[in-house]
């Protein structure tokens, strides 16, 4: 059968607690409404997407609460490996995929604009393109491709093809990366090193298993007036701001495929360039 939520913040499909659910590969979950979301779970809950998810809106009237495709809440699993999704979504609080637990996708077009993030993994969370699939992407003005926070990992065992939109001012760039290093705020001394050794980590934390990255299986578009990096809290020498030159300590296999001319690579933010 079919879904559709045109109106009110609204959830297309809901799994809490212990509970199962499935869109079967004839159903069609469609949401159009401001604030709402498209897949959710809590719990331990396990929603299998088998069928085609379509959704599209923004931020509320009120500016308290964003759209987002699918949400999978710690301990709960969305698996949309065999499914289809299209999701659009504009504003700063609104995000394609968002998980705080498990989220499998497989062939999907997330776009992003006013702020949006694509792809964002918190805390224990991970969101993985499942292998022999295809993740479509396309970062929009003032929005972010990829965000992982604390443990969060975003896993590419299919391939993301990513488009960056730029933008002619600093806020109006659309990102690719956000890299976060540690330290006091305001104690230059205490910030990470962002050389290509802790590079290398980081894509192997966040987008690996530890000791191999997956970013290999990106294809990024970097369109003129785009940013590559938006940093804070780091050091960073000169001689490190080219991308083929950071992303050194990876193997040519775990680095991404970047294309494009007249893009930024950094943006650094609380942090220092020597």
């Amino acid at each position: 059968g079919n879904i559709n939520v045109t109106n009110g913040q609204n959830i297309g499909m809901y799994v809490a607690g212990t509970g199962t659910g499935t869109n079967t590969n004839a159903g069609k979950v469609t949401v159009n409404s401001d604030g709402s979301i498209g897949l959710m779970t809590t719990g331990t809950g396990i929603l299998t997407n088998n069928g085609e998810l379509k959704v599209t809106g923004g931020n509320n009237a009120t500016n308290t609460r964003g759209t987002i495709g699918m949400t999978a809440g710690v301990g709960s699993t969305i698996d949309s490996t065999n499914g289809k999704a299209t999701i659009d979504v504009t504003g700063d609080k609104s995000i394609g995929l968002y998980s705080e637990g498990t989220l499998k996708i497989g062939e999907s077009t997330i776009k992003t604009n006013n702020g949006a993030i694509n792809y964002f993994a918190k805390d224990n969370g991970k969101i993985e393109v499942v292998t022999g699939k295809t993740s479509t992407a396309t970062t929009g003005q003032s929005s972010l491709l990829f965000y992982t926070k604390g443990a969060g990992k975003i896993i590419l065992n299919g391939n993301i093809n990513a488009t960056i939109k730029g933008g002619s001012t600093p806020s109006t760039r659309g990102t690719a990366f956000y890299y976060t290093g540690g330290g006091t705020l305001g104690s230059l001394g205490t910030y990470t090193q962002l050389n290509p050794t802790n590079v290398a980590t980081w894509a192997r934390n966040s987008f690996g298993n530890g000791s191999t990255s997956t970013l290999g299986n990106l294809n990024l578009t970097m369109n003129q007036g785009s940013r590559l990096f938006l940093t804070e809290r780091v050091n960073m020498d000169l001689s490190n701001t080219s991308a083929s030159n950071l992303f050194s300590g990876l193997s040519a296999s775990e680095r991404p495929n970047i294309t494009g001319a007249g893009y930024r690579t950094f943006m650094l933010y609380h942090s220092h360039l020597n």
